[in-house]
C-alpha cells in the first residue's frame, strides 16, 4: 500500500472537519450579526429578552468550531486525539441535527447535519484505524 493510499482516510476527515470550520463560523457569524433572522429560520421570533440564548448558541458554535479546529490540528500532527475528536464531533452533530429535525421539523437540517455528520464518524473511524495499523505503540 502507497503513501497516498494510506493517507486518504486521513485527507477526507480534514477536508470534512475545514468544511466544518467553515459552517460553524459562518453559522457563528450570523448568529451574532443577525440574530432576529437566525430565529425566523427556526420559526421563532425575537424577544428582547433572547440576548441569553443568543450568547448560549454563539458561544456552542464557536466551541465546536475550536474542537474541529483542534482536531484537524492533532491530525495534521499524527495525535489520535484529533480523529477521536473528530469521531465524538461527529456522534454528537449527528444527535443534535436529530434533536433539532424532531422540536423544529426541519427535514433539511436533518439531512445535511446528519450527512455531515455520519462522514465525519465513518471516515473518522477508517483514519484511526488506519492511523492504528502503521503506528501500533501509540495509544
Amino acid at each position: 500500500m502507497t503513501t497516498q493510499e494510506k493517507n486518504i482516510w486521513k485527507k477526507i476527515v480534514s477536508v470534512l472537519l475545514i468544511f466544518q470550520v467553515i459552517v460553524a463560523l459562518s453559522i457563528g457569524i450570523f448568529a451574532v450579526m443577525d440574530f432576529p433572522s437566525m430565529l425566523q429560520q427556526f420559526g421563532m421570533k425575537h424577544q428582547p429578552d433572547m440576548g441569553i440564548l443568543q450568547m448560549i448558541m454563539v458561544y456552542n458554535l464557536f466551541l465546536s468550531l475550536s474542537i474541529y479546529l483542534w482536531s484537524f490540528i492533532w491530525i495534521r500532527k499524527g495525535n489520535l486525539a484529533g480523529f477521536q475528536a473528530a469521531i465524538t464531533g461527529g456522534v454528537l452533530m449527528f444527535f443534535v441535527s436529530f434533536a433539532v429535525f424532531i422540536k423544529f421539523d426541519r427535514i433539511d437540517m436533518l439531512f445535511f447535519d446528519s450527512i455531515r455528520a455520519v462522514a465525519l464518524v465513518v471516515f473518522g473511524l477508517l483514519a484511526f484505524k488506519e492511523h492504528k495499523k502503521h503506528h501500533p505503540n501509540l495509544s
